[in-house]
């Protein structure tokens, strides 16, 4: 039997501007919580975790030792470079990264919080700003993704990413076992 501990991030922590949503609905957070043994998390537009479980903590690792607004995926890739060890092609995830918040940018241009973002981001990372300057556009895609994960060794996962119905702002990110192609 697993237990799993659910980890909620304080939503005043995570919108000082208070742009954001009110807060994850309840029944978005239960589903979190039960999607485990399968790492999920919600997060806004900005790539902030919102709400995740023990499973995704445990992928990304570190992130209950973390200050609720440090724990942002993009700043967690870049400035720290924490995925550049974790995934087997990190420069193809990045690129993926860096073309998704060109999409945000232009879906939410009155948010303050994306060009924060942005500058904190060209700011601390050299790798960030190369990406940038590629002046790729892309949305997300689902997609398998090959780690290589510290303690956990080589694992595979497949990724889709849902929205809220309730807040166009909010998905759901959920990473399952990866199935050979002709089995799904």
């Amino acid at each position: 039997m697993y237990t799993c501990n659910f980890t909620l991030v304080p939503y005043t922590s995570l919108f000082r501007s208070g742009a954001g949503p009110a807060k994850v609905d309840p029944l978005l957070e239960r589903l979190v919580r039960e999607l485990f043994p399968k790492p999920a998390y919600v997060m806004n537009p900005w790539w902030d975790l919102l709400a995740y479980n023990d499973a995704y903590a445990e992928l990304l690792g570190g992130l209950d030792r973390r200050a609720a607004d440090e724990r942002n995926i993009l700043r967690i890739t870049f400035a720290e470079s924490r995925g550049s060890g974790l995934f087997v092609d990190w420069l193809g995830e990045a690129r993926s990264l860096v073309g998704q918040l060109r999409v945000a940018l232009a879906r939410y241009p009155d948010d303050p919080r994306g060009p924060a973002l942005l500058e904190s981001l060209l700011n601390s990372s050299e790798a960030f700003r190369e990406l940038w300057d590629e002046r790729s556009v892309s949305g997300f895609t689902a997609a398998r993704k090959e780690l290589r994960h510290p303690r956990l060794g080589r694992i595979d996962l497949d990724c889709l990413k849902l929205s809220d119905a309730h807040d166009e702002k909010l998905s759901l990110t959920v990473f399952l076992p990866a199935q050979e192609s002709g089995s799904e």
